[in-house]
């Protein structure tokens, strides 16, 4: 009875955990560069059930006792894992010459004060100080003809080009990083070239990379690499691949399977106040 209960309570804990889930996606729809995140869930540790069967009481002269497995006692379910969907977001025109997207896998480095983090967030601006930030500040990070990190400083027709080379902006600053090596060799066509380029980050496995915020990635830059196959857009943002219509189909089964295990939950309860004190009891 109680293994019943645990068991709802678990279905209803790992539900209440994707709808979560499901709610911050909705609500970074119109977030600029926002990636999906996805609750992954998992049948919890299995037992085998057996029946116990009394060889004595049918060979007198045997003293044994047979099990023989009649299935399986299931306990509840878990959390596997919060997977980031980072599917291609549709691109829009903005025709701001400081606003960038990427099409691929890359991500924009940028440099913090926790330290450097990764985003898909290409609505940038010029500080005081006259570098290349981001929404919140932070400078984009980029690399110079020697493979250097550093900060952009824009100069007059300033521009990116498809590649990720920099045209018209200087790299300041050079940022001490350790562990990284960088190919910084552009692709040009079939050969390649050296110039000030931004850092289009590229990590083999995803799974690296954990969301901080609605914006920013947390991974050791170390085990990144320049995304030679992203490209990258000026004057276009990225919207968020959240579908709507699908997360909300999937709210509404979350909903009702949370309630499903609710009410098997309510009954188990009120069948165990039964039996302790009901059954047995002398009147």
């Amino acid at each position: 009875m109680l293994r019943g209960i645990y068991t709802s309570a678990s279905g209803m804990t790992t539900q209440a955990k994707k709808q979560d889930t499901i709610a911050d996606n909705l609500a970074n729809i119109n977030t600029t560069g926002y990636k999906k995140s996805t609750t992954i869930m998992e049948q919890g540790k299995e037992f085998d059930i057996y029946r116990k069967e009394n060889v004595e009481a049918r060979v007198p002269e045997r003293e044994e006792v047979k099990l023989t497995k009649i299935g399986k006692l299931g306990t509840g379910v878990k959390i596997k894992e919060n997977y980031i969907n980072f599917e291609q977001g549709e691109l829009k025109t903005t025709e701001s010459n400081l606003d960038f997207a990427i099409k691929g896998k890359g991500l924009f480095a940028i440099e913090t004060d926790r330290g450097i983090r990764f985003s898909r967030m290409g609505n940038f601006s010029i500080n005081s100080e006259g570098y290349l930030v981001n929404h919140e500040g932070d400078k984009v990070l980029a690399y110079n003809e020697t493979g250097k990190l550093g900060y952009i400083k824009p100069l007059k027709d300033f521009k990116i080009k498809k590649n990720g080379e920099i045209i018209n902006g200087d790299i300041i600053s050079e940022v001490a990083i350790n562990n990284l090596n960088i190919d910084y060799r552009l692709p040009m066509e079939e050969a390649k070239t050296t110039g000030n380029a931004l850092y289009i980050a590229e990590f083999d496995d995803t799974r690296e990379l954990t969301k901080e915020g609605n914006s920013y990635y947390l991974a050791d830059i170390s085990k990144s690499k320049f995304s030679s196959k992203s490209d990258v857009y000026q004057g276009y943002l990225e919207m968020s691949n959240v579908n709507t219509v699908k997360e909300m189909v999937e709210l509404i089964n979350v909903q009702r399977s949370y309630e499903t295990n609710q009410k098997v939950l309510s009954a188990q309860d009120e069948t165990l106040d039964k039996v302790v004190n009901n059954i047995g009891k002398w009147t």
